[in-house]
């Protein structure tokens, strides 16, 4: 096979005019204190952000590698190298070095100018393999020589002066590469798109040992005390011997999420994040003893970056085959070492599949609306969250009638915590049609510590077919630190109705309809007709007969007449849950009606 090494040939057109940039700078934000500024690109941003000399240099999956000054976020130069940019890049020398999967290019790191392009010569794994195939292989700078691994099962050794090729090897499968490789006691450890993990020796260029998983590697190995850690798609994570390969120890999540983060090792724990677990996992290196596990609200394919007390680390949500990677809030988490005790949260607009880099008291990091971001790392770590909650209780309507009136229901929403929140209220409609026999307002509120805001949540029989509906009230807060949505579910059955009405269209009888909802948790509508103007009384009795409060001692009109009872007493205290009648004297009519509490 042959290997290509392009030298100076791309010209200083490759190098974009600052006249012609697709990406805008944001400073500082009033509204949150932790921002310093964005730097807003033309796609989705998946690599993690490398500093050298005040200068950030991060690709995006627009082809574009951006060098950008680390104070202000305003770009110093750029290069379109024509392909997505999903690697880590690296400083070697003069130049910095990036992967875009079709080849691994220099450039000077001071002006973008073009240094050398080394080519894998191969369109194998030069596009994502599914819609979660996230990362491209970083260069590794190891003694004098670069390693990095290719599409085709390729890992080679570069001269990073002039990127000259000093290491081949090539897997007898020629499966894709996505892990950065790893450097350790004379040889260079991998894993593939196949599922093998490789350890090949650096001198003969041969295989020391093969260890399959049967599943794709995405999880780039760490070496710690003679052992390879790493994970993957086959849902387990491994420990095995550097030297022989041999298995120290495995675990396997037992609801079959991927665990795909690429770990990190600190005072003899492995730091690991999961997908559909959503999780970090923290193991003992020796035994694979689980010390804890920390649950996010997303997937976690990024690597934790690990402090003198606490760990970092970010989620983006990955979605599923018929929606993958949704754009949802993703999240930054600040989490104690000790217990996986949540410290803080900051949420930007979007997924974060980048791993962020800490330099000088600011987090770094890239996000899939295409915005590289600097936080202060202070502010991030001290920043007061909300404590939105909603009561997830559901609201049990029983049985209504299309004749009904409209169904009104108040839910609260309450912020208990310290700093301010935004909550945006969606509705999940089941099987109801039309949208708007269903209905919640106000969707979008803000909510200050210690204040609550009463939605109001709408049903109108009129609209309905018979059946059963099962419909949802989601809420989502923006800035809660630990639960982020809520869902408020109702559950009622919609019957056909006929009103008993006179040929002038008012009650011909006396009756009382069903109350709703029934049986309930909070209040209910007990609704009556009146055919004439009469003297009405309604009382409630508990199963023993006695009166607990009297809703009505009055004349009231011909018509229907409605009245809300909270399940209070005469007194406004609460009452238990149990059954209770409601005994409505209207003239010489006398009706009682059952109504069920639940608390």
């Amino acid at each position: 096979m042959r290997y290509d090494i392009h030298l100076n040939l791309l010209s200083c057109s490759m190098l974009c005019l600052l006249a012609s940039q697709s990406y805008a700078v944001n400073s500082a934000s009033e509204t949150d204190p932790a921002l310093l500024w964005t730097c807003k690109t033309a796609a989705k941003i998946y690599s993690t952000p490398v500093i050298h000399d005040g200068t950030l240099y991060i690709g995006g999956d627009d082809g574009i590698f951006y060098a950008l000054d680390t104070k202000t976020g305003q770009e110093k130069w750029r290069h379109d190298s024509g392909h997505l940019i999903r690697s880590r890049a690296i400083v070697a020398g003069a130049w910095v070095v990036f992967n875009n999967g079709k080849s691994l290019t220099a450039l000077d790191r001071e002006t973008g100018s073009f240094a050398w392009d080394y080519s894998f010569n191969t369109t194998i794994g030069t596009r994502e393999m599914d819609p979660w195939d996230y990362f491209q292989s970083s260069p590794v700078l190891a003694g004098d020589i670069l390693y990095i691994c290719g599409g085709n099962g390729i890992a080679c050794g570069l001269n990073p002066m002039d990127g000259s090729l000093v290491f081949h090897y090539q897997t007898g499968i020629k499966s894709v590469i996505r892990t950065s490789p790893m450097i350790h006691g004379g040889k260079i450890y991998f894993g593939d798109w196949a599922g093998v993990m490789y350890a090949v020796d650096l001198a003969t260029a041969t295989t020391a040992w093969t260890y399959p998983t049967g599943a794709p590697i995405q999880s780039s190995p760490v070496y710690h005390q003679e052992a390879v850690y790493f994970g993957g798609r086959s849902t387990e994570v491994y420990s095995l011997n550097s030297a022989t390969g041999a298995l120290n120890w495995k675990w396997r999540d037992p609801n079959g999420s991927w665990v795909c983060g690429t770990p990190a090792v600190a005072d003899g724990v492995l730091y690991i994040g999961g997908s559909d677990n959503h999780s970090l996992l923290a193991f003992d290196c020796s035994s694979g003893n689980l010390n804890w596990k920390f649950t996010g609200d997303y997937n976690i394919f990024t690597t934790p970056w690990i402090m003198e007390e606490t760990i970092g680390i970010t989620t983006g949500a990955s979605g599923t085959m018929g929606e993958p990677n949704p754009n949802l809030p993703g999240s930054l988490y600040i989490i104690s070492r000790q217990d996986a005790a949540i410290i803080n949260r900051y949420r930007p607009p979007a997924n974060i599949f980048s791993t962020p880099l800490i330099d000088d008291g600011v987090i770094y990091f890239g996000c899939s609306d295409g915005n590289i971001y600097a936080l202060d790392q202070q502010a991030v770590f001290t920043k007061p969250y909300s404590g939105t909650s909603v009561e997830e209780r559901s609201v049990l309507l029983g049985t209504v009638r299309t004749d009904a009136p409209d169904l009104e229901t108040l839910i609260p929403v309450t912020n208990a915590g310290a700093g301010p929140d935004s909550v945006f209220v969606s509705l999940y409609y089941q099987k109801i049609e039309p949208y708007g026999a269903f209905t919640a307002e106000p969707l979008l509120f803000a909510l200050a510590p210690g204040a609550t805001q009463e939605v109001k949540v709408t049903i109108k029989p009129g609209l309905l077919k018979p059946g059963s509906y099962m419909p949802r009230v989601i809420f989502d807060s923006k800035n809660n630190i630990e639960i982020l949505s809520f869902q408020k579910p109702f559950r009622f059955k919609v019957e056909t109705g006929t009103a008993v009405t006179d040929d002038a269209g008012q009650p011909s009888a006396c009756r009382m309809l069903q109350n709703y909802p029934n049986p309930f948790n909070s209040s209910t509508s007990i609704i009556y007709d009146l055919p004439k103007t009469v003297k009405v009384t309604l009382f409630i009795h508990n199963s023993q007969g006695q009166i607990v409060t009297c809703l009505a001692d009055q004349v009231q009109c011909q018509g229907r007449n409605k009245i809300l009872w909270q399940a209070n007493d005469e007194d406004g205290r609460p009452l238990s849950s149990g059954v209770y009648y409601c005994r409505l004297v209207a003239g010489d009519d006398v009706m009682t009606q059952k109504l069920v509490v639940l608390r």
